[in-house]
């Protein structure tokens, strides 16, 4: 298992991997050690399932509306900003193989990108940028 900060193990914490359909996204979910969130989701426990709901939601719509762009532009160019360690663009990546993926944050792309590795090498370039600084981002 792979040890990941515990703001990222929080928000993965809510993850269900019903929300991918590809092999190597939900290896990549396998693969985390989400222990590290276990006291923040304490903190949360009265709210827990509200939050699971509307943060499971939002990740189906924003699949659903990806994917549905990726079947009418099979080998489109697809930029996912400030995703963290969720692993949209890798699912995407292995179901859309014509199309090439960007994934930017400004931390944990060296993590996310040593992950996919070990999970499959879906075809996603993985890049540590500030999007408040624009000149490094282009």
């Amino acid at each position: 298992m792979i040890e990941v900060p515990a703001t990222s193990a929080f928000v993965l914490s809510f993850a269900n991997q019903d929300v991918y359909r590809g092999a190597a996204a939900r290896a990549f979910l396998s693969s985390i050690d989400l222990s590290a969130a276990e006291p923040i989701i304490a903190q949360f426990k009265d709210n827990h399932e509200e939050i699971t709901v509307e943060l499971l939601n939002r990740k189906y719509g924003v699949a659903k509306c990806c994917r549905r762009y990726l079947d009418e532009n099979p080998t489109a160019q697809v930029i996912q900003l400030r995703g963290g360690l969720d692993p949209l663009s890798i699912d995407l990546a292995d179901g859309y193989p014509k199309a090439h993926f960007f994934d930017v944050d400004m931390a944990n792309m060296s993590l996310k990108e040593e992950i996919n590795r070990k999970i499959g090498d879906p075809d996603v370039s993985f890049l540590t940028a500030n999007l408040a600084d624009i000149p490094p981002l282009i």
